[in-house]
């Protein structure tokens, strides 16, 4: 099971499988280790399973919501924005995005921001990544339901890098393909308006009281958005109590701490069409007083320019990047503790039978050394 650099970073894999014997309750907490060209260990991580986390329906769109900047590169441009990838059962990728940060060379005449690099798509009809590009004549630069002919499914592309260029061609930004923290919008119950169904995906993070969201909407929203707007709830997009998007009675109010902080932080949570839909927000920060396991399954509600709530959701699984990196600590020490009382132990046994056998034949049930050793502590650079 080896990493392979195709031409360039980042280095992608998808759905290989190793028969290990193992359950997900087996593999959870253990470690994952990185080896360069040599065989020397280079990184090391923490398999976290999340708890409760649903299966994801396959008909679910996949979302890029963070881009950071691309391996290696000194571009003074930083895109920022969300990528919304649909995958239709003809084998076509259809992309929506809105995006700001780039380079402001790639306008509507452009003609030399030319794929660099390992573009992935399958069948033989040619890369067909060439003429996809970005207008920056205007920003945020929007894009709606681009279709591109890859051959590929939805779980080829989850994971998958999808790469920002520059007016030359050179890489810079990137961002992992990844699944919406939301189940898909459906209409709000009893809502009875013109505007279209609602479509897209959110993102909610959360550490011990600040939720953090990023969204991309392709559809659905209120056009009177773009203008500022002072009715309760104009524009919103709030988590509510709620848990489920069956009635209005089930959705109920706004969802943080009151006792903490006796003012709605919901208010001003609100989207914004800027010239044209879609509709993106990054990394806004709502001080709820909650934390993730608190917010885990409740309801996400937009609403229109009136106030009115006009499509519901609700957070499959709400990412805890608080509990996450002191977690992953934790049980990076405690491997290391279980690594050092392993070493102890299996130098005991060495000594022990060095002693006792001292250069003469024997024989043992069970394993060799040699396969002893391989079970119970494998060895560091294999």
């Amino acid at each position: 099971v080896r990493y392979v650099i195709q031409a360039f970073l980042p280095t992608v894999v998808n759905d290989i499988e190793v028969t290990t014997g193992l359950t997900s309750a087996d593999i959870d907490g253990r470690v994952v280790v990185v080896y360069d060209y040599d065989g020397v260990p280079i990184g090391i991580a923490i398999i976290q399973l999340p708890e409760g986390a649903p299966e994801p329906a396959e008909g679910d769109d996949l979302y890029v919501f963070d881009f950071s900047p691309y391996p290696g590169s000194s571009s003074p441009y930083q895109p920022t924005g969300v990528v919304e990838v649909k995958s239709a059962d003809n084998g076509e990728t259809q992309l929506s995005w809105s995006l700001t940060g780039l380079d402001p060379s790639c306008s509507s005449d452009c003609m030399s921001c030319s794929d660099a690099g390992a573009t992935y798509w399958a069948g033989d009809d040619g890369n067909p990544w060439g003429s996809v590009k970005y207008d920056s004549s205007t920003d945020p630069a929007n894009v709606l339901f681009l279709s591109v002919d890859t051959g590929l499914a939805r779980a080829d592309v989850l994971g998958r890098a999808m790469v920002i260029y520059d007016a030359a061609g050179a890489p810079i930004a990137c961002g992992i393909i990844e699944e919406s923290t939301t189940t898909v919008f459906e209409d709000y119950p009893g809502y009875a308006g013109d505007l279209p169904d609602t479509s897209g995906g959110v993102k909610v993070e959360s550490d011990d009281e600040t939720q953090t969201l990023s969204w991309l909407f392709t559809q659905g929203l209120d056009p009177r958005c773009s203008d500022p707007c002072t009715a309760n709830n104009c524009c919103g997009v709030h988590i509510h109590e709620g848990t489920s998007c069956a009635s209005a009675d089930a959705v109920g109010g706004h969802f943080w701490d009151m006792d903490q902080y006796p003012e709605d932080p919901w208010q001003d949570v609100r989207y914004v069409i800027e010239g044209s839909l879609p509709s993106k927000v990054n990394d806004l920060k709502v001080t709820t007083g909650l934390s993730a396991a608190q917010v885990n399954g409740r309801t996400v509600i937009v609403h229109d320019y009136d106030g009115v709530r006009i499509g519901c959701a609700t957070i499959k699984i709400c990412i805890d990047t608080g509990s996450t990196v002191k977690g992953a600590i934790d049980k990076l020490e405690e491997a290391v503790d279980q690594i050092k009382d392993a070493l102890t132990d299996l130098e005991g046994v060495v000594a022990a039978k060095s002693s006792n056998h001292s250069g003469k034949g024997y024989s043992h049930s069970g394993y060799h050394s040699s396969d002893y050793k391989k079970e119970a502590h494998p060895p560091a650079y294999k």
